[in-house]
């Protein structure tokens, strides 16, 4: 090599080292950059075309090496938007040309657009966030994305639509008539009320069914029953047609037990309405738990008792009172409703515009067990009187040890999905239309409480009143949200990351950005997750960068040596010719 190449050479030295210095000149100077990527400097020597034979040395040339894969350390930072990537991937940014940029940076924070009015992320070098949705597939790109968007405008108020609503019922209501010494006291007596269908009762006896249809499976010919009302008594005595017929007298009246339960008793119902002065409307059947019922509904129902003496042994039971269902308490009956029923809570709903009417709850018990009754109402006027409604019904639940059996509407209708549809529900004046009270299959129970009170688990509704905007946030996953002074949420968008198959391969831009090129491939979408309120820091590391400046400022004093050697060697070389 001749004294001008060796020259040339170490000119290409000092190219190099100085591409070099500019780099760590680079580094040093953004070292406090949140997001910011280092650029490392790599060394190739040049080697001219000379042969097997000639083998010389070569120059030197420099290139910058990127290393986007590089995270730096997360910093908790007080802005709730400020968004760190936990792993690989780019925040998707617009500039103000709406060009796709990739960025580290996540300084984001809530920025006004003066022309527009409209409110943006936008982060440190006033990148727009973007929401951006990827294709499927393993070439990737972009299928759609749009700017986050953040609205100007309050939150509308929703009106409300449905309560969910679940409790315990004690199994005695502790209700302001209730005396423990008085039978049934903690039962609504809804024969009383104006709207009532008066007075009512029931005897269950234990009928012993067999099985099959035929009464001689279950009673024997001489076995009575003697049905007492009103002060009056009738004695059915049964034959079986298995042994020689008893003989009665009035008012004792035989019966014809040769066929089935339903035969024999249909001759005690008729015998009761025809024989027995108020017993019109009476019944008699065969329940599901193999128990004889009789039912009367009159003025003095509670009169009625049975005696009996199936199985050889005598035994004498009183009625229980039969409070009907009503479909609603009117204004001259709500003292006396609110003493013989319980609280259930208060449920604040939201109408049209948004102003929150309490709805006040209240449950009375019907009947004891083993079938245990009970009726939800709301109150549905605070000022009714007279006939006005003052409280009207949601449903009917039936309980049997303390598991609910069965829901009904207040039109009767059975609800098989746990809910209860309440058509026109209005509060003083306010209409909400139809409304849903979802208690669920199993969200009320009656089981015994000390408390003698309704003990609620839950009671929540799906209106809310309008709402100011109070800011952003970012969850883990990515979702954004704008909160607001009613406690309300709205989902305005995702930040979906991007990820490279060769990060390394993307083109710098200003502002720690980044442009997707051929070499980095199409963005895909990433399952990195976001830490929201962290903020990246720059991935330099200032002493591995003043190592490296100590290095590359010997090896350009290096370098210049040799410039002032061969500089001296030629001069040299001139000389003799001289």
């Amino acid at each position: 090599m001749s004294n001008i190449n060796a020259m040339a050479t170490a000119v290409t030295g000092l190219k190099a080292q100085a591409k070099a210095l500019e780099n760590i000149s680079g580094n040093i100077a953004n070292s406090q950059t949140a997001g910011y990527k280092k650029v490392d400097t790599s060394f190739s020597d040049l080697i001219a075309d000379a042969g097997v034979k000639n083998v010389r040395s070569g120059a030197v040339g420099a290139y910058g090496r990127s290393s986007n894969t590089l995270g730096g350390d997360a910093l908790r930072s007080d802005n709730p938007t400020s968004l760190s990537i936990a792993g690989e991937g780019f925040f998707p940014v617009s500039d103000a040309q709406g060009r796709m940029l990739y960025t580290r940076l996540g300084d984001f924070s809530l920025t006004l657009d003066p022309k527009s009015g409209d409110r943006y992320l936008v982060n440190g070098s006033g990148y727009r966030l973007m929401d951006v949705q990827y294709r499927t597939g393993d070439e990737g790109g972009i299928a759609s994305s749009k700017i986050v968007t953040i609205p100007n405008t309050p939150l509308a108020p929703r009106k409300t639509s449905q309560f969910e609503y679940k409790l315990n019922l004690p199994q005695f209501p502790m209700t302001a008539s209730y005396d423990p010494t008085v039978p049934n006291s903690e039962l609504l007596n809804t024969g009383a009320l104006a709207n009532g269908a008066g007075e009512a009762s029931l005897v269950t006896l234990p009928y012993g069914y067999a099985g099959g249809d035929l009464a001689r499976n279950s009673i024997n010919t001489g076995e009575y029953v003697t049905v007492s009302f009103d002060g009056q008594s009738r004695t059915y005595v049964f034959d079986t047609g298995e042994a020689t017929p008893p003989t009665v007298t009035p008012p004792s009246v035989l019966i014809d037990a040769t066929g089935t339960n339903d035969a024999m008793i249909e001759q005690i119902v008729a015998d009761m309405r025809a024989n027995l002065p108020g017993a019109e409307n009476a019944e008699a059947y065969l329940d599901d738990n193999l128990n004889l019922i009789i039912k009367m509904s009159a003025a003095n129902a509670g009169t009625l008792s049975l005696t009996s003496d199936f199985g050889g042994v005598t035994i004498s039971l009183p009625s229980t009172p039969i409070n009907g269902p009503v479909q609603q308490i009117v204004g001259t009956d709500a003292q006396r409703f609110i003493s013989q029923s319980v609280g259930g809570g208060t449920l604040t709903a939201y109408s049209e515009t948004g102003e929150a009417i309490p709805v006040q709850l209240r449950w009375a018990k019907l009947q004891g067990a083993p079938n245990e009754q009970w009726s939800l109402f709301y109150e549905t006027n605070s000022t009714a009187n007279g006939a006005q409604a003052a409280w009207q019904k949601v449903g009917d639940y039936t309980f049997r040890n303390g598991q609910m059996t069965a829901m009904k509407d207040a039109g009767g209708a059975v609800s098989s999905n746990g809910e209860i549809l309440v058509n026109a529900l209005s509060v003083d004046g306010v209409n909400f239309g139809n409304l849903r009270f979802i208690h669920g299959t199993d969200g009320i129970t009656q089981y015994a409480d000390a408390s003698g009170r309704p003990v609620t688990s839950v009671a929540q509704q799906d209106g809310y009143a309008k709402g100011e905007f109070v800011g952003v946030s970012v969850d883990d996953s990515g979702t954004i949200h704008a909160t607001y002074s009613n406690g309300k949420t709205q989902e305005l968008g995702a930040v979906r990351l991007a990820l490279f198959r060769s990060p390394d391969s993307l083109q710098r831009v200003d502002g720690q950005a980044f442009e997707a090129t051929l070499a980095s491939g199409e963005p895909r979408k990433s399952s990195t997750s976001i830490m929201a309120g962290w903020l990246e820091s720059s991935n330099v590391e200032i002493s591995d960068e003043f190592a490296k400046l100590i290095v590359t400022q010997q090896a350009y004093s290096a370098n210049t040596k040799i410039v002032t050697a061969s500089d001296e060697m030629e001069r040299e070389l001139l000389n003799l010719i001289r």
